[in-house]
């Protein structure tokens, strides 16, 4: 009979422990009850991965190692935490390079016409409206390009999930800039660390984190950009996470949610619910 690892035991406490910090935080049992479904999924899921070499680790440190650059091998580095810390820091850069460019060279509202600009298309009527628009947009459909890209392909040795957070950094950065929100704020926010009362900064937090916990997964790679030649991975990786992989997706996941718990109530106090 299989049991859990003492990993995964701690994994799935953790995630429980973080519910319960949610629920104080906001008073709200439905994110609770998202974080309680993640460590719920962490314990299933760690009995189902125990198995002899159910772990990318190996194909993926053969890839690392042919890396020359300091920043490759970081990207694709054995820790979880370096792989994170890299991938958020490109993309704190971005967002601040697009950030300084939608605030200073955009005129206002000037992307408030472009699709995918927020969440809502209009103010919610309550809080809980908001939220639930907001979790769709913002972690279900992230969830599952970021998941779903890197269990496709890599790119000259690198997860296509990846591409995810760099891109939508820049964007959020621009509409931020340029005050292009779907539901605006009363006057556009120039370049600061107040940008850390928002939103936005734990959302791709939790975007890089899903990223770097699934990162060795995929099935297809192009070894060259835009080489056109797509040949199946060699030898073929275990669609498994180990247990700090689960606990780095359940904690993007829980930054995700708490990210939208504090945008709904952002956006309510705009529109004065």
């Amino acid at each position: 009979m299989m049991t859990p690892s003492k990993a995964t035991i701690r994994a799935a406490v953790i995630s429980l422990l973080m519910a319960v910090a949610v629920y104080l935080i906001t008073r709200s049992a439905l994110l609770a009850l998202w974080v309680v479904g993640v460590a719920a999924a962490i314990a299933v899921a760690g009995l189902v991965m125990q198995r002899r070499g159910a772990t990318p680790t190996d194909v993926v440190k053969s890839r690392r190692e042919k890396r020359t650059s300091p920043l490759g091998r970081a990207l694709l580095h054995d820790r979880l935490p370096v792989r994170f810390a890299t991938l958020f820091g490109l993309v704190a850069v971005l967002f601040v390079a697009a950030w300084f460019i939608g605030y200073h060279l955009l005129p206002e509202r000037a992307l408030a016409a472009a699709p995918a600009r927020g969440a809502l298309d209009e103010s919610p009527a309550t809080l809980g409206a908001a939220l639930l628009q907001i979790l769709a947009w913002n972690l279900t459909l992230p969830l599952a390009v970021v998941i779903g890209a890197n269990l496709l392909l890599r790119i000259n040795g690198y997860p296509l999930g990846y591409a995810h957070p760099l891109l939508t950094s820049v964007w959020y950065g621009l509409i931020l800039g340029s005050n292009s929100f779907a539901v605006p704020m009363p006057a556009r926010m120039a370049p600061s660390l107040a940008v850390l009362q928002r939103a936005g900064p734990y959302e791709f937090a939790g975007y890089c984190l899903i990223a770097v916990a699934t990162y060795g997964l995929a099935r297809f790679e192009m070894k060259r950009f835009l080489e056109g030649r797509v040949e199946r991975v060699t030898p073929s990786v275990p669609l498994s996470l180990t247990p700090t992989q689960w606990l780095g997706l359940a904690s993007g996941i829980a930054l995700i949610v708490l990210a939208g718990w504090r945008e709904a109530a952002m956006i309510a106090a705009i529109s004065g619910r």
